[in-house]
């Protein structure tokens, strides 16, 4: 029986794409890739190669699009994004190309650059909340199930845009200041477990991204994808993750009777 309802937040509760992408167009102006960026990635695929493990991380990400777009007769960024192997595929490619990656002084600005438009007051302008969500979050609770958010978004970024209605009923928020180390890492949900009383088996995590379901599976907990964020769904079920739901509303209508 389903006890707990952890949530991850972008991808799942909040659409924060468009403020992603200006936040990458930012940190790589910061080594004048800025106007390239925009030239070879769109908003959906910037989100799509998020999606993809350990690119989910601002700064490996952020290395990784600085040797791409450094890569001449490279395929397509959306060719190698919906490949199957694509997490593998476009490392490999990285790594075959690894001296143009800037050196750890440029990507520590980049990474600086990136988080202050992320955590800015003008960023909540970019991001809007998911249709259904309240609702479906309020269903959920009004079934007895606790409410919490494991998330390696920080805290303040967290209750900017998260409206109070939906933090109210949360029970816990679990962040990166929260644990050492950041999802894949199951730590959050083993935390959010022992702070909750409620067993690993007993909780269910939602999540859009790669990331998400690998630490379901390390914290031992159910793992559960939805489609409407980050991951395309021929690399999230290669995590073979207990269940895929097509958006936050199907998830609380299996969770509710579950």
């Amino acid at each position: 029986m389903i006890k707990l309802m952890a949530l991850d937040v972008d991808g799942v509760v909040r659409d924060s794409s468009t403020l992603v992408y200006e936040c990458y167009r930012i940190g790589l102006d910061e080594i004048g890739l800025g106007k390239r960026f925009l030239e070879e990635f769109t908003v959906k695929d910037l989100w799509h190669f998020k999606g993809l493990g350990r690119l989910n991380s601002k700064r490996e990400s952020i290395k990784a699009i600085a040797v791409l777009l450094n890569i001449e007769n490279k395929p397509r960024i959306y060719d190698m994004i919906k490949r199957q192997d694509a997490e593998a595929f476009i490392w490999n490619l990285v790594s075959m190309n690894s001296e143009k990656c800037p050196d750890d002084e440029t990507v520590d600005g980049m990474v600086d650059a990136y988080a202050d438009m992320f955590e800015s007051e003008d960023a909540e302008k970019l991001v809007r909340i998911y249709p259904d969500v309240e609702e479906t979050i309020n269903k959920v609770h009004a079934a007895g199930k606790e409410i919490s958010i494991v998330t390696n978004s920080g805290i303040n970024s967290v209750k900017r845009d998260v409206p109070d209605s939906i933090i109210s009923l949360c029970s816990n928020i679990i962040t990166p200041k929260d644990v050492t180390m950041a999802k894949p890492s199951g730590e959050g949900l083993k935390l959010l477990s022992e702070r909750s009383g409620v067993i690993p088996e007993g909780i269910i995590y939602l999540g859009d991204a790669v990331i998400d379901i690998r630490a379901a599976k390390d914290a031992g907990c159910i793992s559960g994808a939805l489609l409407c964020g980050m991951g395309l769904k021929k690399h999230l079920e290669m995590e073979s993750p207990d269940h895929i739901f097509k958006d936050m509303n199907e998830a609380g209508e299996w969770i509710t009777n579950n």
